[in-house]
């Protein structure tokens, strides 16, 4: 017969096999997760910068500068959005900080983020912006 030393050892080894297993249970749900955060994460900085696309490629097509209106007339221009990014870009150029203007334009912090982003690394094009 087994001694009690040696039940020990074999309820002890028993019991880190099952915590091993429940461990790697965990690791894997885990990373399940991460997977799909990060997944999601990717489809929405997919939406903004296709939608970031799309307002440049509106502005390029109007082939014209960038205006700043710093009165209520701005908002009479035919897509209120590009309105909120072309004075997003006006401020930002101008120098006042982020936070501030996204929360001046309604903006989200992924689309300052984005528009940040873009302003810094530029298209190799530069937009004449003017105030009227």
């Amino acid at each position: 017969m087994y001694s009690i030393a040696e039940w020990l050892i074999l309820f002890l080894c028993l019991a880190n096999v099952g915590l091993a297993g429940w461990m790697i249970s965990k690791i894997l749900k885990l990373e399940k997760f991460q997977t799909g955060e990060a997944q999601a994460n990717l489809e929405l900085i997919n939406q903004s910068l296709n939608r970031l696309s799309n307002i440049t490629e509106t502005l390029e097509r109007q082939n014209q500068p960038v205006r700043m209106v710093e009165t209520a007339n701005s908002q009479n221009e035919e897509n209120p959005e590009i309105n909120k990014e072309r004075r997003a870009i006006y401020l930002l150029r101008k120098g006042e900080n982020p936070r501030l203007i996204s929360r001046k334009l309604g903006l989200s912090r992924s689309e300052m983020d984005l528009l940040v982003a873009s302003e810094k690394l530029g298209n190799g094009q530069k937009t004449n912006l003017t105030a009227i």
